[in-house]
């Protein structure tokens, strides 16, 4: 496990705390994962992801898409770049000259740039010792013909070995036949690469790393049939739980509640188990209830009673 997870998080697991593993990673039966290998059988029932919904059309975006036309599009503004918050003003400065009041603010901007845009440079030493994170290199590559029949079946896969530079590889095709122009005639892989001050990457030779990577790990067999390559790098790929995040977020966090700003989702509350798209979605949620209603915040603050089972809406423990 440590080199695979040296690879993902891309810093030394030993600057990393172990309260975030929680219920957030299943528990591994050894003897059943040991038979799955004799037999050379595939286990599709493992795991909190054993199952899964994906849009047919438009990718991920298209989920928040859909949420989005249901309100009303002159409240929805896009693209403005956030240069200044007034804390005490209650006020949010965009580049292009606007201005915009609060009463309650939810952000979900990476908390650091929140410290930044607040001028709360004295939190920055606090923030620089416990809110680690990693960088994203997402590559992806278009491929003629049909993938193997040994992968025709698969969704991701990962790989702690250092024959490859990605952790994780999908066969996005398999999500939908419309990922790609036409499923009879192409197929396609998405790679993850993790980077981090701990962990460098040459973005010059990065794509042909992976691909060099996939042709090692068989998962194409010739480079001729790549058609497309695209490369997107994300600033802000996962937040690190490091040996000191909990002592900075619980200051940090509660202080810029006191100005009514509630920091939320992936980089905005900084807790990766509880960071994927769903929770994200409900720190919201719940940051409007507590505000609006004064329900109580779960997913943001009890990580593991959330991740344990599949919760009711409303909360059970709102009742």
């Amino acid at each position: 496990m440590e080199p695979y997870n040296r690879k993902v998080w891309a810093c030394p697991p030993a600057m990393m705390n172990s309260g975030w593993v929680g219920d957030r990673v299943a528990t591994t039966d050894l003897n059943r994962v040991l038979r799955n290998l004799v037999l050379q059988q595939d286990d599709v029932s493992w795991g909190p992801n054993s199952t899964f919904q994906f849009p047919k059309r438009g990718g991920t975006g298209a989920i928040w898409q859909a949420c989005a036309s249901q309100l009303d599009p002159g409240r929805l503004h896009f693209g403005k770049k956030v240069t200044r918050v007034d804390l005490e003003g209650r006020r949010v400065f965009t580049a292009d000259g606007y201005e915009y009041s609060y009463c309650h603010l939810v952000s979900t901007l990476p908390l650091l740039e929140l410290i930044s845009l607040s001028g709360r440079t004295d939190l920055q030493p606090l923030a620089d010792r416990g809110l680690l994170y990693s960088k994203t290199n997402v590559v992806g590559l278009g491929l003629r013909g049909r993938p193997r029949s040994d992968l025709a079946t698969k969704c991701w896969m990962y790989f702690p070995e250092d024959d490859c530079p990605f952790y994780r590889a999908t066969v996005f095709s398999n999500y939908s036949p419309f990922n790609v122009p036409d499923i009879s005639r192409y197929w396609s892989l998405m790679f993850e690469v993790s980077e981090s001050p701990y962990k460098f990457v040459d973005h010059q030779s990065l794509q042909e790393d992976v691909i060099a990577g996939a042709l090692k790990t068989r998962l194409i067999e010739d480079r001729s049939d790549i058609v497309s390559i695209w490369h997107h790098h994300s600033n802000f790929g996962y937040p690190i739980p490091s040996l000191h995040r909990d002592e900075a977020l619980a200051e940090i966090i509660p202080l810029f509640e006191k100005y009514d700003v509630y920091s939320r989702g992936r980089f905005g509350m900084w807790k990766y188990e509880v960071s994927n798209q769903d929770h994200s979605f409900m720190q919201g949620v719940e940051a409007v209830e507590r505000v609006h209603n004064g329900r109580q915040e779960i997913t943001a603050f009890d990580p593991n009673y959330v991740n344990a089972k599949k919760h009711p809406w409303p909360f059970e423990r709102w009742n």
